[in-house]
């Protein structure tokens, strides 16, 4: 009787044990299979961080030739991963930054939203020591004036603050605080508020 019931608790516990297996051994391969997939985009994530080399990512150019790659990329396919790397390279040598004017008009020129190239430009206008900066800015001023009548929210405002600056000061716009507080105040029909400060 004792050997019956010894061997029944035997049989129930290894019945229990075989049963909580089969189910880890269920469970186990698609979360081995979850690790694995995740494992994978990990890896697939960080290749592609480190695609490029490091003196693109840094934008250090490893020889003249590779700078003008950079810039052939910019002129001729309007490459903005290629503009990011001209421009760090061109802050990191500020005697050269006023190389950006050019490259950011080409980026103007070649890309639909061109509003982030529209600030660029007329940001490194703004710090240039060009002679030809009177010039330079009446470019950037018409590019300001462009966003500043489009519909690319943020962008439109930061070049709406631009241009109220501009006129606040007077330097490269006739001076008109009306027309600056307008603009920094969001106004938006720009030639029209001109005109009606012309005729008043």
């Amino acid at each position: 009787m004792k050997i019956c019931l010894v061997l029944f608790v035997v049989t129930v516990l290894f019945s229990c044990a075989s049963k909580v297996k089969k189910e880890e051994s269920n469970v186990a391969p698609p979360l081995l299979e979850e690790v694995k997939k995740e494992e994978g985009q990990k890896k697939e994530k960080d290749a592609n961080l480190i695609e490029a080399p490091p003196e693109v990512i840094w934008g250090i150019p490893k020889d003249e030739a590779a700078l003008k790659e950079w810039q052939r990329k910019v002129v001729e396919e309007a490459d903005e991963f290629y503009y990011d790397r001209l421009a760090s390279y061109y802050a990191n040598n500020p005697h050269l930054q006023d190389e950006m004017i050019k490259y950011s008009e080409i980026m103007i020129k070649k890309t639909q939203r061109n509003g982030t190239f529209i600030l660029f430009f007329y940001d490194y206008v703004e710090q240039s020591t060009s002679l030809k900066k009177d010039r330079l800015m009446a470019r950037a001023i018409k590019y300001l004036n462009d966003l500043s009548k489009q519909n690319e929210g943020i962008l439109t405002l930061m070049a709406r603050s631009r241009l109220s600056q501009l006129y606040r000061e007077g330097i490269y716009l006739p001076k008109d605080t009306v027309i600056a507080e307008y603009l920094y105040k969001g106004g938006g029909n720009l030639d029209s508020i001109i005109q009606t400060r012309k005729g008043e």
